[in-house]
């Protein structure tokens, strides 16, 4: 496979590199079940019994585990008290799955939660559920009489747990199901960052068997009752609808695996969301593209993929191992845990939809915990690195709803009329944003957009079939705006916006340079031209005169300038790395040599190298960029190394910041955000240019 091929090539040589093991990684927050923004479950504890759940945003998620052994009761998910815990003995994140190993009285329990999320196989990827399997063996050559407890709260599917919620069973091709969903049902109905969904249905999903029972209950009377006599209520709270913190109410299972010896015993469940509805885009609701096109229930895709399961979970297996293998090829141990741990927060930052109208599809990202945003351009283009290695046709089809609001072809009332691209369309789940009300960034994401085509056609053979003739006039305007504003992009916001206003900033002019080279390279793949005269070597010549004026006003001694005003001052450049993924000469090699020197020598700190001049932060996804661009093993293991260090020392208990201090591991802000794609970026440069032992 592609993503592997020059990575394993060069094991062997640089194995001796990563030949000392890391100490045992502590990640931040663990990803148990995460499919997409709203079903989204974290644990922030060491052990999975330290503390509840939450979603990404800190709300709790409550899932509880309580396994009973020879006749006592031991938990090993959340916080309950009595019982007393099994031992944690293990945890290990993968991409697709984490696994938690317990002991306690002789018997072994391994806890692995799966999601799904192959990326090259859309109707994987997209299912709203994952499972979580159960295995049990006797370590002590006795024989074990085990039983196993789970259950999940309302909270799943609240807000706010003062919402009223009611509850459901039904039976269908040998599963019993539990569903659970708020009262109002206000589907669509709030947006927001930091909020939960509130329509839709949690999902559980189980086995018919004599072994497996399923019940809706209060949490503390289905809890005590395992705990005393390891059985569940026989009969269902009905008491509805009630909010979801009036006595708790749960849907709970109990797994009576009988008697345990040294041969493994797994039970498995299903456990998801469905949401109806997952993005309103202009008036037009999208529906999930697992439903197709809303002729399947959640149950039926449980049934349709439970029949398969094994199969499925193998092929996440050899996924995560090969992609495994490939991060530690390219940078260690590090890379692997570090890799390993973003997986799922990109993916699960995704949702991908067909139209309810058309039957288009498109994929969307949400800009989580830093406005909430839909489609956020300047988003989208630090994960990149992540779709582009993985299925560029994704990278597309994030990208293709932006290029439908700049067409005019969302709604009346929409005109789009600016020269340059859009800055997102909304906030999530509702894209229904006005041209008057965006965020500009005219260099950041014209530059942006181009830059990700471009690496679209690059992994897609160099073709331009999936590119609608019909978008060009558009990226003929963004082009000439580009040729218009640079070298110097003047008093424009870029991505890093949060650090506040940086005039003439020389990284954002170097972005808006490699556009336009892209721009060439994406005309010459697709035999196009803009008017009678603007071809590619148009735009590329441009961009050249734009790079002399760069390289002669941005220099400052042994490195170039944050901004052409200030001189002595510094940043990194991390918008270089589209030069070396697609292989353009646009700024000489030099460049490259005097920045990476500069970082190395002068600005390297315990957890990485900062932004720049302006404060001790750094943005993690960058630090990988720059680390990709740099193609020096040594300098990207330092990298890598200071951000693994990080994850592991920050007392921040969140999915991985990507915002964080260089002296010390201290947290400044955001969590969860799918720009930690950013750390694919070696294993793309890498696919792109295999290179040879």
């Amino acid at each position: 496979v592609e993503i592997a091929i020059a990575a394993m090539m060069r094991f062997v040589a640089i194995f001796a590199v990563f030949a000392v093991a890391l100490a045992a990684f502590r990640p931040p927050s663990v990803p148990l079940l995460v499919s997409d923004p709203y079903f989204s479950i974290w644990s922030s504890g060491n052990s999975l019994y330290d503390v509840w759940p939450t979603h990404w945003s800190g709300g709790i998620n409550a899932l509880a585990g309580i396994a009973y052994i020879d006749g006592k009761a031991y938990r090993f998910m959340g916080p309950l008290t009595p019982p007393v815990s099994m031992t944690q003995t293990s945890l290990v994140v993968h991409p697709t799955r984490t696994d938690y190993t317990f002991t306690q009285s002789g018997v072994e329990l391994t806890v692995s939660f799966f999601t799904p999320s192959l990326l090259t196989d859309l109707d994987l990827l997209s299912l709203p559920f994952g499972s979580i399997t159960f295995t049990a063996r006797a370590l002590d050559g006795k024989s074990h009489d085990v039983s196993l407890y789970f259950d999940h709260s309302a909270e799943l599917c609240v807000h706010q747990s003062s919402e009223p919620v009611v509850w459901r069973r039904s039976h269908q091709g040998g599963m019993s199901f539990a569903q659970i969903g708020t009262q109002a049902q206000k589907i669509l109905g709030a947006k927001g960052d930091f909020q939960r969904i509130n329509w839709g249905y949690i999902t559980l999903g189980i086995p018919d068997d004599a072994s497996t029972s399923m019940v809706f209950a209060e949490a503390d009377l289905s809890r005590a009752q395992f705990v005393a006599k390891g059985t569940i209520p026989a009969t269902d709270d009905t008491r509805m609808p009630r909010p979801a913190s009036d006595h708790w109410i749960v849907s709970a299972v109990r797994m009576a695996l009988g008697q345990v010896a040294a041969q493994p015993v797994s039970r498995v469940l299903y456990l998801g969301y469905d949401d109806a509805y997952s993005i309103d885009f202009f008036g037009v609701r999208q529906q999930p593209y697992w439903s197709s096109r809303g002729s399947r229930t959640i149950q039926d895709a449980i049934l349709t993929a439970t029949a398969t399961w094994p199969d499925t979970m193998a092929a996440g297996a050899a996924f995560d191992k090969e992609l495994e293998a490939s991060l530690f090829a390219s940078g260690g141990q590090a890379y692997q845990e570090v890799g390993s741990l973003v997986y799922r927060q990109v993916t699960g930052s995704c949702k991908l939809t067909t139209d309810e109208k058309t039957g288009e599809v498109r994929y969307w990202m949400k800009e989580i915990s830093s406005d909430g945003d839909i489609s956020t351009v300047d988003v989208i283009f630090p994960a990149s690195p992540f779709f582009a290695l993985f299925n560029p046709e994704l990278l597309w089809l994030q990208m293709l709803p932006v290029m439908e609001y700049a067409l005019n072809e969302t709604a009346p009332g929409y005109l789009y009329t600016l020269p340059w691209a859009p800055h997102h369309l909304g906030t999530w789940p509702v894209a229904d944003i006005k041209p008057a009300e965006q965020e500009n960034m005219p260099v950041e994401e014209t530059a942006n957009m181009l830059l990700m085509l471009a690496t679209v056609g690059a992994r897609m053979n160099r073709s331009t079939e999936w590119l609608p003739k019909r978008v060009w006039p558009v990226l003929c305007s963004w082009g000439d705006y580009l040729v218009t504003v640079l070298p110097d992009p003047g008093n424009q916001l870029c991505t890093d916006d949060f650090e506040g206003p940086s005039p003439h900033n020389v990284n954002l002019a170097a972005k808006g340079i490699l556009g336009l080279s892209a721009f060439a390279q994406l005309m010459a793949m697709a035999g196009q031209q803009c008017g009678a005269s603007r071809d590619g070597a148009y735009y590329q010549a441009r961009a050249a005169d734009f790079t002399q004026y760069w390289l002669s006003h941005a220099h400052s001694g042994d490195h170039y300038q944050l901004q052409y005003n200030l001189p002595d001052s510094w940043s990194l450049k991390y918008n270089l790395l589209f030069q070396r993924l697609l292989d353009m000469t646009t700024f000489p090699e030099s460049v490259f040599a005097e920045e990476l020197a500069h970082y190395r020598t002068k600005h390297m700190n315990p957890y990485g190298v900062p932004l720049d001049n302006r404060a001790t932060f750094t943005k993690l996804d960058w630090e990988c960029w720059v680390g990709a661009m740099s193609r020096d093993q040594d300098f990207f293991n330092q990298l890598i190394t200071r951000i693994r260090q990080f994850a592991n020392d920050t007392p921040t208990r969140v999915p991985l910041t990507d915002w964080a201090q260089t002296p010390t591991p201290k947290y400044v802000g955001f969590q969860a955000r799918p720009v930690m794609g950013g750390v694919y970026a070696k294993l793309l440069d890498e696919a792109m240019h295999p290179r040879s032992a």
